[in-house]
């Protein structure tokens, strides 16, 4: 399985550079870090008081990188689950937000394992995620695995 490291940077080369189509409700976007992600991060690159388009036209790809694997991997506290579900759930928790752990979750429910469908993952989820795994295995691998 990749690293952590390889999933975002294939995640990053995949969203691609610099976007800002006034039809996507996400905004100014880079590397597939939105303005709207910046300004919760307050990512003021150019140091001029605010975060805006500037800033995500400034954002280079490490630091992209970088934001996905802090922010939607660790914090996200995906380690927790079993290696071989680490990088389909962080790519989704990419591009989806906390969905990606409802979705984990009601596909848990569906292995008849007792979990809460609120989007956190923690103990529990992890948990129901490892049982799962250990009784469907490969069925739950993605092409990542």
């Amino acid at each position: 399985m990749p690293s952590v490291q390889t999933i975002a940077e294939e995640i990053v080369a995949r969203e691609g550079g610099f976007v800002n189509d006034p039809a996507d409700p996400g905004g100014a976007t880079n590397y597939g870090v939105t303005i709207h992600t910046m300004r919760r991060l307050g990512l003021d690159l150019d140091r001029d008081g605010d975060v805006d388009v500037l800033d995500v036209r400034a954002l280079s790809r490490a630091q992209a990188v970088e934001i996905f694997i802090r922010h939607y991997f660790t914090r996200a506290r995906i380690d927790l689950l079993p290696q071989a579900l680490q990088a389909s759930v962080f790519d989704m928790q990419v591009n989806a937000g906390a969905n990606a752990i409802k979705i984990l979750q009601r596909l848990l429910a569906g292995f008849q394992e007792p979990v809460a469908v609120d989007g956190a993952l923690g103990p529990k989820t992890a948990a129901a995620a490892h049982r799962a795994y250990e009784k469907a295995g490969d069925y739950l691998v993605d092409a990542y695995g």
